[in-house]
């Protein structure tokens, strides 16, 4: 099965996030309220943010 959580920005710069409800990967999500993805999405970028870092010159994303 190919990954199927899925990030569009909309518009009005809010985003939307979906996935298959039957995914095993993110079927977890599928009782979470939308604050509560909001949140862990926040989590995520905060946590990449701090670890990883990129290359300008090279375009690269590399990891400390």
């Amino acid at each position: 099965m190919t990954d199927s959580l899925s990030f569009k920005q909309n518009s009005d710069g809010s985003y939307e996030v979906s996935w298959d409800k039957d995914d095993p990967d993110w079927n977890f999500m599928n009782d979470l309220t939308s604050k509560e993805i909001a949140e862990m999405v926040q989590i995520a970028i905060r946590y990449h943010q701090k670890n990883m870092s990129v290359n300008i010159q090279t375009g690269t994303i590399e990891h400390p």
